[in-house]
């Protein structure tokens, strides 16, 4: 298991911590930092953990190799294998960007939150005292 933790944090990062199917931000440790830069709620921060994700599965045939496995968010790893027919990476993959470029599949909103407003200081006015 110590090997596919360690499979898994290098594709996270060769992918630049991105899922490999719908290309959303993922999180590995600290979901929490997660939840409060990209603004989610609790119940929602889950689907974004980063999973080991096998592409042919272990059930026909496939191993713990490093060219098998890649980092995809729990969510898409999830809807792969939970579906009646498993399509093969490539197909599923394209479906799922399709759907993403369309608005259907739910990801992360990655726009830059707005600078914070400072309230500005009010210079202050030095009063020269006329002396009568």
């Amino acid at each position: 298991m110590a090997k596919l933790c360690a499979i898994r944090a290098r594709k996270m990062r060769a992918q630049s911590g991105r899922c490999y199917y719908c290309g959303t931000p993922m999180w590995s440790w600290n979901p929490g930092r997660f939840r409060k830069r990209f603004r989610l709620q609790w119940r929602t921060v889950h689907r974004y953990q980063c999973t080991a994700e096998h592409l042919l599965a272990r059930r026909d045939g496939g191993t713990d190799a490093v060219d098998n496995i890649v980092a995809a968010c729990r969510f898409c790893n999830e809807e792969r294998h939970n579906a009646k027919r498993v399509q093969d990476p490539a197909a599923y993959r394209n479906r799922v960007r399709a759907r993403v470029a369309s608005g259907t599949w739910k990801t992360v909103q990655t726009r830059k939150s707005p600078p914070l407003q400072r309230k500005r200081k009010k210079k202050r006015r030095l009063r020269v005292r006329k002396k009568t």
